[in-house]
């Protein structure tokens, strides 16, 4: 990875600091996971190395999965679309997608944007369309295209109706040629679920979610549902996106605070004072059993490990080569 103006010279420090907002692709790059472990250390965040492992050797199973789905969404569709993983359920959907678009004479990485989004926003805030709009993701699209195409985990698709509903989208227009949404794991819903190649990786990955940790999430009847759990699951940079604001003159999303920030649990300065509302149902500690699929786990340290090791297994130019593989996605 080339290093740019944009993420020289940053730190572990620096970015565990910066708790409002994720690591960017090239941050989380550019950093060492001991370095990241040694700062964590420094500033009292919390630290649990043995579920650490654990959920880390359930994510190299994962990863094979998401380079499948990742492929069929790739070749279904040659007109060269925009990509939306919603936060933070859609979050390795976003690193996947942007390390592939390193393949030489890619514009995925163009093409693919981190939606800063949540259910709590209908309810805490009016969102600015601008923001979205900001993203690309405008109503004359719907004739004009390029297509948009939303990625989220499950389970209706009630964000993706939301989205079109805040930047003016008639309702009987989505789903629609220029507007479509993916999910991982699907109930009742006019968007599709994401389709599965067979394969031994799924018997791998089961095997692998059936663990003290999730065991009483339970959510494994399908392969689908499993990972649907497991990304729910996953721990988060951050708190939900709640707010959208203007932060040195352009409109962001900030989140929920992070309550082991409010608790005084952690050292040094940080930048959690930017966030909103006070989440006390987030979960802080990955030892805590996980009782639903949709539990809030905000655990930084964890969730920028697990970032690089997304980021560096989709940066891997074998695995561009069996992703476009057969000259049926244009690498452009």
């Amino acid at each position: 990875m080339e290093i740019t103006p944009e993420n020289k010279g940053k730190s572990s420090m620096d970015v565990l600091t910066t708790l409002h907002r994720r690591p960017t692709s090239e941050e989380a790059l550019s950093l060492e996971d001991r370095h990241i472990l040694d700062s964590a250390s420094n500033l009292g965040l919390p630290v649990d190395l043995g579920t650490m492992k654990t959920i880390s050797l359930i994510h190299e199973k994962a990863l094979p999965l998401i380079e499948d789905l990742v492929k069929k969404l790739l070749k279904q569709d040659e007109s060269l679309p925009d990509y939306y993983p919603l936060a933070r359920d859609g979050e390795i959907f976003y690193d996947a997608l942007w390390a592939l678009g390193q393949a030489n004479r890619s514009t995925l990485q163009k093409r693919t944007h981190y939606v800063k989004i949540s259910n709590a926003m209908k309810y805490e805030s009016d969102p600015n369309p601008w923001y979205f709009n900001d993203l690309g993701i405008t109503s004359d699209r719907i004739e004009k295209g390029p297509p948009m195409i939303f990625i989220d985990s499950g389970f209706r698709g009630s964000l993706f109706d939301s989205i079109a509903e805040w930047v003016g989208i008639p309702k009987s227009q989505v789903p629609s040629r220029n507007f479509q949404g993916y999910l991982v794991s699907s109930s009742i819903t006019h968007f599709q679920e994401l389709v599965f190649s067979n394969s031994l990786e799924s018997l791998k990955f089961i095997e692998a979610m059936d663990c003290p940790i999730y065991t009483e999430a339970g959510y494994r009847n399908s392969l689908n549902n499993a990972l649907c759990a497991y990304i729910q699951m996953m721990p988060k940079f951050t708190g939900r996106f709640v707010k959208t604001c203007e932060i040195d003159g352009k409109l962001d999303v900030l989140p929920q605070k992070n309550s082991f920030v409010l608790e005084g649990k952690i050292k040094g300065v940080t930048t959690n004072d930017r966030c909103f509302g006070d989440n006390r149902q987030q979960i802080n500690s990955l030892d805590t059993p996980l009782t639903w699929v949709n539990s809030d786990v905000v655990d930084p340290v964890a969730s920028l490990l697990l970032q690089r090791k997304t980021l560096k297994y989709f940066s891997d130019p074998k695995i561009h080569d069996r992703v476009y593989s057969g000259g049926k996605i244009k690498v452009r």
